[in-house]
């Protein structure tokens, strides 16, 4: 008899606790969190924390992706001291992907427009949303690249010139020199044959790009360099990105 009161007590405990949470704890803590999540960190935040905050509606994927490209990347870090100018207006972004360095350099110059290209819908879709009003994003890719509603100070291509091969990469080069503006560079990141021993990273994203159809043609420095002076451009500076050796900036000119 005792027995029984003790299970009748105890399921009618857990029964209460369950509808206790259900219903007074459960939505205090998805008010807290919606709260949290749709909390705008521009007043107190870091520059970090903004461009997460512009990803906050965005799927599971692309939220980790920002969190992780913006954590693991030395291109942030790095790019502070490439972009020493405070005068840049327009930007296009070729190969924009989600659109994380884009939403890094609005960041930094909050008045500019950024024009982005990606062949990938659904990547551009991303991409337009966390830029918003501050530009356009298309889906086209290099050497197809759109006219602007003027010129620009500045294109980044970042990590993508290695889908590109030599004429594309030429033809894209040149492209891009009718659409600076008169004092414009182009900021390229590229991709170089690994020189250290067990690239696993860099295997691991070739085999991807070869399962999914992709042709990639990465160059040493000596062959970028050459197709960069043979499209009109000159080095203004050129430096190693990460610590690995397989990265590099080149920071290009229209040669005058």
């Amino acid at each position: 008899m005792f027995s029984a009161c003790l299970k009748i007590v105890s399921v009618a405990g857990l029964g209460l606790t369950l509808l206790l949470f259900i219903f007074v704890i459960l939505p205090q803590m998805v008010e807290y969190l919606l709260r949290k999540r749709n909390e705008d960190p521009t007043e107190n935040g870091n520059p970090s924390d903004r461009i997460l905050w512009r990803y906050r509606n965005m799927g599971a994927y692309q939220r980790l992706f920002a969190r992780f490209k913006l954590q693991l990347d030395p291109m942030f870090s790095e790019l502070s001291s490439l972009l020493s100018s405070s005068d840049i207006r327009a930007v296009a972004d070729i190969g924009c992907g989600y659109g994380v360095p884009a939403c890094w350099v609005l960041e930094r110059f909050p008045d500019a427009i950024v024009y982005g290209i990606d062949p990938d819908p659904k990547r551009v879709s991303v991409a337009s949303r966390a830029i918003g009003i501050s530009g356009f994003i298309a889906v086209a890719g290099a050497p197809n690249i759109p006219k602007t509603p003027g010129p620009v100070d500045m294109v980044m291509m970042l990590d993508i010139i290695h889908f590109l091969d030599d004429d594309q990469l030429s033809l894209t080069l040149k492209r891009l020199s009718v659409i600076l503006g008169q004092k414009g560079r182009i900021i390229v990141r590229a991709t170089l044959p690994p020189a250290y021993q067990f690239p696993w990273v860099w295997w691991m994203e070739y085999l991807r790009n070869k399962a999914a159809g992709i042709q990639c043609y990465y160059r040493i420095y000596d062959e970028i360099e050459a197709i960069v002076l043979q499209a009109g451009f000159d080095i203004e500076l050129s430096a190693p990105s990460g610590s690995k050796g397989d990265l590099v900036w080149f920071i290009l000119n229209v040669r005058k």
